[in-house]
């Protein structure tokens, strides 16, 4: 039993270190983790203002049409401390069923040291995160669009293991030139079918976001906002100076301040810079990262950039993501056209991305 409770205190501190932005108690947090790097980068918004590929479908299923047939996309994540997430996703589309596409994300959180009362070593063990989905899309409209994904999750913490199910339901709305888009998205409405221990089961990180994007049709750049955790308005977190001594009169934020930085926790912002069909560069704020993961003896986090280059029918995708002082996580993604229905619209979905 102690060396078990040991196990369990250590995944909690390495667990809390990677997911502490979400500033809650609920399982499966590493279905917040963006799987897209192109995502990753704009700071974690829903919908892109380039085009999009099958990879973004993990977090968004409206965003996958007819355009992504035969993607096939392998994304990898090197995370905080020993953490690695892997993800896959392929895509097929047929006119009288609609689009299909399955993806399995993986998230190891490394090896760890096992020992007993005494300090004698147990050996090791490990944990682990996974999630296989399955997403559907129909278009209702050329401009209409409707997703949804079914997600089997599977966790396993040193000798518990805990299962559950979600869905992620999408809205997107294109104009008929395709340079804006905006979207609603409800994520992760579902339940966990086993707990870890015999204790009650916990709630898994249900989600409500709105969004969009734009290209601008004159000029190389393209935007996008989202703002996300709509059905809970309290996110924001007052930071005091603890070196200021406690007996002195600490002077809080007023009213209107903290109202515009709880709004100011909702949002997510992106720019995307689109020089060339060939190669585009993306960066993005996370509001409610800098928030939470930022203390006055550290600097700010919720910084994001990346890159993507497309070399004939692959595009290479590389994002950054700052934290804080505990480290930052670095993601390459792979994208390639398999059918030459698919390569014509890789060529023809950039065009419209940089006319």
């Amino acid at each position: 039993m102690l060396k078990r409770t040991i196990a369990i205190i250590i995944l909690s501190i390495t667990y809390t270190s990677i997911f502490a932005q979400q500033g809650d108690k609920k399982v499966y947090s590493f279905l917040n983790v963006s799987p897209s790097a192109k995502l990753a980068a704009l700071g974690g918004v829903g919908v892109a203002p380039v085009y999009n590929d099958v990879g973004m479908v993990g977090y968004n299923p409206a965003l996958l049409d007819s355009s992504l047939h035969l993607q096939a996309q392998l994304t990898h994540l090197w995370y905080l401390t020993q953490a690695n997430l892997n993800h896959a996703a392929f895509a097929w589309h047929n006119n009288k069923i609609g689009t299909l596409s399955a993806s399995i994300t993986s998230l190891g959180y490394g090896s760890f040291d096992e020992y007993d009362e005494y300090g004698n070593s147990l050996g090791s063990f490990s944990a682990r995160d996974l999630a296989l989905a399955l997403h559907y899309s129909q278009q209702f409209s050329p401009v209409f669009n409707f997703g949804v994904s079914a997600k089997l999750i599977h966790s396993k913490l040193e000798s518990y293991s805990s299962t559950g199910l979600a869905i992620d339901i999408g809205l997107r709305f294109r104009t008929p030139d395709k340079l804006t888009n905006t979207y609603f998205l409800a994520r992760n409405v579902g339940v966990q079918l086993s707990a870890y221990t015999n204790s009650d089961r916990q709630p898994i990180p249900f989600e409500l976001e709105l969004g969009g994007s734009h290209k601008f049709e004159a000029a190389p750049f393209g935007i996008s906002l989202t703002m996300n955790n709509l059905q809970n308005w309290s996110l924001y977190k007052e930071t005091f100076d603890n070196t200021i001594d406690l007996g002195s009169n600490k002077q809080g934020e007023s009213g209107f301040t903290k109202v515009t930085k709880e709004f100011m926790c909702h949002v997510e912002v992106g720019l995307s810079i689109i020089p060339s069909r060939y190669f585009y560069v993306m960066g993005g704020y996370n509001f409610r990262r800098n928030n939470e993961l930022t203390d006055v003896n550290s600097r700010a986090g919720g910084l994001s950039a990346g890159f993507a280059v497309n070399i004939k029918f692959v595009e290479l995708c590389y994002s950054y993501a700052n934290y804080n002082t505990a480290g930052s996580a670095n993601r390459i993604g792979i994208l390639v056209k398999i059918s030459e229905a698919g390569k014509k619209n890789l060529k023809s979905n950039t065009r419209n991305s940089i006319q």
